[in-house]
């Protein structure tokens, strides 16, 4: 059977005991996992094997936490051309991965105080990869004031979180650099959204996500992307 077909099976299988109407948002999340042959060809056989992992180790969060595969198809979009990425929830770390062996010269920084069991899927990347992904035990507002080119925020979604997460981040945030949101039309996560409010940035959504995009260089007198 080929790899490609190993993770929707994987997780119609993992679910099949579930019944009703959880059974059909379970059977979306499965479509949704079909994005992940739209992907370019080093991400998607790094998801792939991640995704059989967690199904042979029964890492039901690894499944339910990881980034949809439609939302990692923008994502990686607006990575093109960006080499110094920063994720605020690294979870099992798929995202971070995909990102990393998708640009031999993209170096990601990702921050979560939690571990998760993700190196078993970090291992699963080749080793001049893994030495371009810093995974950083800290929550996502302790910044290591290096700049970045792009800023994926998925990590408490909570209105304060978020709101000190972005500002924290900010100043390093290079010209034309780009944040991401992530739940922000989650009506489960309201503090995303009310974040954005707050901070009174002028953006736009796209898959879900909340896009706000720096620019100008806070060098040269602050950023100008606020409404």
């Amino acid at each position: 059977m080929r790899i490609h077909l190993l993770w929707p099976i994987a997780q119609i299988r993992s679910k099949m005991s579930l019944a009703g109407s959880h059974l059909r948002w379970r059977l979306c999340r499965v479509r949704s996992s079909l994005h992940v042959l739209l992907l370019p060809d080093a991400p998607r056989r790094y998801l792939l094997r991640c995704a059989v992992t967690a199904v042979l180790h029964r890492d039901g969060f690894a499944l339910r936490s990881s980034t949809p595969p439609p939302d990692i198809c923008l994502l990686l979009q607006l990575a093109e051309g960006r080499k110094d990425v920063v994720e605020l929830g690294t979870a099992a770390g798929w995202l971070a991965g995909a990102l990393v062996v998708a640009d031999p010269t993209r170096v990601v920084r990702t921050f979560d105080p939690f571990e998760h069991g993700r190196e078993k899927y970090l291992a699963l990347m080749p080793a001049e990869a893994r030495e371009r992904l810093h995974v950083v035990g800290r929550p996502g507002a302790a910044t290591d004031h290096l700049p970045l080119d792009m800023l994926f925020i998925d990590g408490s979604h909570t209105k304060s979180d978020v709101v000190d997460e972005f500002e924290a981040w900010r100043p390093y945030l290079r010209e034309g650099g780009v944040v991401a949101f992530h739940d922000y039309a989650e009506p489960n996560w309201p503090g995303v959204a009310e974040a954005v409010v707050e901070l009174g940035l002028a953006g736009q959504q796209r898959r879900g996500m909340f896009l706000w995009i720096n620019e100008r260089d806070p060098a040269k007198g602050g950023l100008e992307s606020r409404s």
